[in-house]
């Protein structure tokens, strides 16, 4: 059922109406160490494509030098794909901003300056966070949207936006971010 999208009632009732946040199922077979189990275990997660690859031993060291803890955070910037070359400097540092969710919203904003910025979106009343301001709001206004998107592209995953490594779909995901940014008052 999983694999086609749907979910059991039980799983709807835990989870609401709604989903504020992103879940995930983590499966932890009960007896790691046999060999079938883990072959069916990545079998699995083959079929899923959506399942995250099971840590390896590196991912639990914690870095406490300076020099391991900035080759650890290098490393980590290297999940979410580099501005492309021909960007401009402000748009290089906007895609980053964005990837690392610190591009101006109003999310931040009304932590920062709560009298001036509502703590919840302009359009709809969700929570303002940046992936809802810029992708997933369905009530967003015409002047939030970006010619260049399409209303099939916004079915399309955030997080695998962000991933994307070619000029044309880093330009949709700026030009997205502040024509939104804009509309909900964030830029002002």
């Amino acid at each position: 059922m999983f694999l086609k999208g749907v979910l059991p009632r039980s799983v709807l009732r835990m989870l609401g109406s709604s989903l504020q946040e992103d879940h995930g199922i983590t499966w932890c077979p009960a007896h790691e160490s046999v060999g079938r189990n883990e072959r069916a275990d990545r079998i699995a997660r083959a079929l899923t494509c959506r399942a995250v690859d099971m840590p390896t031993q590196t991912d639990y060291f914690t870095p406490t030098l300076p020099r391991d803890i900035l080759e650890s955070q290098r490393l980590a910037w290297q999940k979410m794909a580099p501005p492309q070359r021909k960007l401009t400097r402000r748009q290089s540092r906007d895609w980053r901003q964005i990837q690392t969710n610190t591009y101006r919203n109003i999310d931040t904003l009304s932590k920062v300056r709560s009298s001036q910025f509502a703590d919840r979106g302009p359009w709809c009343g969700d929570a303002p966070i940046l992936q809802h301001i810029t992708w997933t709001c369905q009530q967003r206004p015409a002047e939030g949207n970006s010619p260049l998107t399409t209303r099939n592209e916004f079915k399309r995953s955030w997080e695998v936006r962000l991933t994307q490594q070619d000029l044309g779909s880093q330009r949709v995901i700026l030009d997205q971010a502040e024509r939104a940014a804009q509309a909900s008052g964030a830029l002002e």
